[in-house]
């Protein structure tokens, strides 16, 4: 496993039937579903595997943002996540 690209964590939220979304910009490299990603919840250091991945214009103003959702290891660790407000953050996607 490397490093194959660098994510700016810029905004989450709680997307129905997905759970939490990271929405950011991909600063380098190249990232993919099946990646897996860490950051810093505020609290501890989290590792997912990536599901998705998707434009996404959150607020609807044009700006577009690479949105990312998340393979979990079942419904308690899904519903720990998707209600937090994860700080911005630059982190780096780990390729299988």
């Amino acid at each position: 496993m490397k490093v194959t690209a660098r994510y700016k964590l810029v905004k989450s939220c709680k997307l129905n039937g997905k759970g939490l979304v990271i929405l950011g910009d991909l600063i380098d490299g190249d990232a993919k579903a099946g990646d897996f990603i860490t950051f810093n919840t505020g609290y501890e250091d989290v590792t997912l595997q990536i599901a998705e991945i998707e434009m996404a214009d959150p607020v609807s103003n044009g700006e577009y943002w690479l949105g990312l959702s998340f393979i979990y290891k079942g419904e308690k660790q899904k519903r720990s996540l998707e209600n937090l407000s994860i700080p911005i953050q630059v982190v780096e996607i780990i390729g299988k």
